[in-house]
């Protein structure tokens, strides 16, 4: 009933703030209340824990995450993608755990989001929005933690403790990259930009479909060894600590992309041709203009403007210097 009633007032909150703008405060404290009601039902990040260490700790993850996976919802089919594979594992925990009504809940999350994606993928006809996005954030959170804590008892107390954070290790990644590297530039983090994940790979050469599908094999491997360590006795600590290697690896890597660096800086410079005479522009009557064009071999038209001669050469080869 938590659960439902907390995803149900964020669903409103993002209506409100896709509708008509909403500062960070007033969301913050309205997710701090949500995440509070969860604490007082009784779930726990690392359970093990003394409450003085335990508490915070759940506020903190469930805000974090819940706000992680709104930023996450930055590309055509990103977020979706993304909380349908950690619903989809949790399923599978949930099912190891011998929780039944756990696993329906995350079915039901995982199925809506594979549902929403035909219409969300690029090029996308429905946006999820923080009306989405937010809800989503927090039942993937709260998920999570729910079978966490359930697998808590037959594994080693790393692993019980850091497998929620390897099935949200992309959202965790990614929000964490953005702010690190806003802070470095001297950049607001609640400022926007291009400076996330899928921006980064997009950056480096690969496209928009390209760079939401690595990210989302990424946040499935992910998973998958969360799922492996569930099962792995022995190795289940290992499994945990060698995925959330890999996220670390990642992150220094996607951190050293520089998104703002202008492409065009490592291009020679090009020398300017010299300045012509001014009769070399002329203006020629319209439907002229595509004669005179071929004839001079003009690269530049526009509202009639032929430029011709040395003026087309000199910009010509500019063009494709450039």
């Amino acid at each position: 009933v938590v659960v439902a009633l907390g995803a149900s007032v964020l669903l409103v909150l993002g209506f409100v703030d896709d509708r008509r703008g909403m500062g960070p405060a007033p969301k913050l404290a309205v997710e701090l209340l949500i995440a509070g009601g969860v604490v007082l039902a009784g779930l726990r990040f690392a359970p093990m824990l003394p409450d003085v260490l335990s508490l915070p700790l759940t506020l903190l993850w469930i805000i974090g995450v819940t706000n992680a996976l709104n930023l996450l919802d930055n590309m055509d089919g990103l977020a979706g993608g993304t909380g349908a594979v950690i619903a989809g594992a949790c399923a599978v925990l949930a099912v190891l755990a011998g929780l039944p009504q756990l696993a329906v809940l995350s079915g039901a999350l995982a199925g809506a989001c594979l549902g929403y994606l035909p219409f969300n993928y690029r090029r996308a006809r429905v946006f999820m929005g923080d009306a989405g996005s937010l809800p989503l954030g927090f039942l993937v959170s709260v998920l999570a933690l729910a079978v966490g804590d359930a697998l808590a008892p037959s594994l080693p107390v790393a692993a019980a403790v850091l497998l929620p954070v390897l099935l949200c290790a992309l959202p965790i990644v990614d929000t964490t990259l953005v702010t690190v590297s806003r802070i470095r530039t001297g950049r607001r983090v609640s400022q926007g930009g291009r400076d996330h994940s899928s921006h980064r790979l997009v950056y480096v050469g690969l496209g928009e479909t390209q760079s939401v599908a690595l990210l989302h094999v990424g946040v499935t491997i992910a998973c998958a060894m969360g799922v492996g360590a569930s099962l792995g006795g022995a190795l289940a600590t290992p499994l945990v600590l060698g995925g959330l290697s890999l996220a670390a690896v990642a992150w220094w890597m996607l951190l050293r992309i520089d998104p703002y660096a202008s492409k065009e800086a490592t291009v020679a410079p090009v020398a300017l041709a010299p300045a012509v005479p001014l009769h070399d522009l002329r203006v020629a009557p319209q439907p002229a203009r595509r004669m005179a064009a071929a004839h001079a071999g003009a690269d530049v038209r526009d509202s009639g403007l032929v430029v011709t001669g040395e003026t087309a050469a000199a910009m010509r080869s500019l063009r494709h210097a450039n």
